[in-house]
């Protein structure tokens, strides 16, 4: 089953929503070769035809997402505990999980046989990032207990970006291509990646939807991720496209 239900007291109200989970796959551009799954949620239906999709999510919290990501990975291993090689998931996650002592020590109890990774969402995170030695303790616990670490959402245009860059040694920096096209980089993208990935293992490009994207960009990073390789897509779609 891809759907979980969660319940919310919205107006005095106990409402629920069904989240169904879907696979995107991130993807070597020259081989097509699967590199790893972003575990994604879609709210399918909900208690209230008044409360609509979007505006369900605009209550959920941290404490949510806590709930959401622990769900994931547990989903991740009932539904892939007898795949054929091992495949790596990532879940999106904010700073505040990682912050998080409870959090923690739950996820740190995964034992399934694929890898998980975490994509840090830092966003509202800005002041004294480098002094912060709670963030800094949280990655360290997670990366000791073998989860890998992506910096999600990487913001070119932002000063603070690279700074974040400083607090851990990243596997992955994922960047948004639509941020490249808003501010005109895309004629410094070669610059800005060899800057980003002298603090991570390799860059991710997602957002890709085009052939022009793609042909423009394949041989500047190292993974691509977007509708030009393919949609999010459940688990059953994904086990037969990708022989898993």
């Amino acid at each position: 089953d891809d759907c979980v239900r969660v319940f919310i007291e919205i107006d005095k109200k106990m409402l629920y929503a069904d989240f169904q989970f879907l696979l995107q796959p991130i993807l070597n551009p020259k081989s097509a070769k699967l590199y790893a799954f972003e575990v994604l949620s879609k709210v399918v239906r909900t208690s209230s035809e008044f409360i609509k999709s979007n505006d369900f999510l605009n209550y959920l919290d941290d404490d949510f997402i806590k709930f959401l990501a622990t769900t994931k990975i547990q989903w991740v291993r009932k539904t892939f505990n007898k795949n054929k090689k091992i495949l790596t998931f990532s879940i999106n996650i904010s700073f505040k999980c990682i912050e998080d002592k409870e959090f923690l020590s739950k996820v740190s109890s995964y034992d399934g046989r694929n890898v998980i990774a975490f994509e840090v969402n830092l966003d509202g995170h800005y002041s004294n990032i480098i002094k912060n030695k709670k963030l800094k303790k949280g990655l360290d616990i997670l990366r000791e207990n073998n989860f890998l670490l992506f910096f999600d959402n990487f913001r070119i245009n932002k000063r603070y970006s690279i700074n974040l860059l400083y607090i851990f040694n990243w596997d992955i920096v994922k960047i948004n291509r639509e941020s490249l096209f808003n501010y005109h980089l895309d004629d410094e993208l070669d610059f800005l990646i060899k800057v980003v990935s002298s603090h991570c293992s390799m860059v991710a490009l997602q957002g890709i939807e085009t052939s022009h994207q793609y042909n423009e960009f394949k041989n500047t990073v190292s993974l691509m991720q977007g509708y030009y390789f393919l949609p999010p897509i459940n688990h059953i779609d994904a086990i037969e496209k990708f022989n898993i």
